[in-house]
């Protein structure tokens, strides 16, 4: 008898053994991979890399795929405005595939720093937000602070 409880025994030293020396390789390799730039892929999706930890995506609005890999992420997206509608608790900008959603405050806001939302139709611009998906209306991205919103290329009331 005691000589099965000391099999036993040995059997789960060694078995953790195994288990925990090939934990410890993982983590070699994706620190290996890290410092050699070969973790830009995500082979390693399970254990955040530090790198990609703050970076937002930039996305056409035109690029559905990419819209459609990014729903429920913080990015930016960049476009031009095809019109400006009024909404109930602010303005929607229409950004090639996403409307823009820019509450009140933050247009008011955007107004009084020279630009005004509701004569952007034609400018080309760069907005930061959550991507969401609507079935109704498709991309929605609300606009949260004045910091998320950059004019690129054209002039407030021409």
């Amino acid at each position: 008898m005691k000589k099965d409880g000391d099999i036993r025994r040995l059997r789960i030293i060694v078995f953790s053994f195994v288990v925990l020396s090939f934990l410890f390789c993982l983590l070699l390799v994706k620190w290996g991979a890290e410092r050699f730039g070969l973790n830009k892929g995500n082979y390693f999706p399970l254990l955040p890399s530090k790198k990609s930890a703050g970076v937002v995506e930039v996305l056409d609005s035109g690029d559905v795929d990419g819209l459609n890999r990014a729903v429920g992420k913080v990015v930016w997206v960049k476009g031009r405005v095809d019109r400006v509608e009024e909404a109930g608790q602010g303005t929607v900008l229409v950004v090639g595939n996403v409307a823009v959603r820019v509450p009140e405050g933050l247009a008011s806001k955007l107004a009084n720093k020279g630009l005004p939302v509701k004569d952007m139709a034609g400018m080309i611009v760069k907005v930061k937000g959550r991507l969401r998906y609507n079935s109704k209306y498709g991309f929605e991205l609300t606009v949260e602070n004045s910091e998320g919103f950059e004019v690129l290329k054209g002039k407030v009331g021409r």
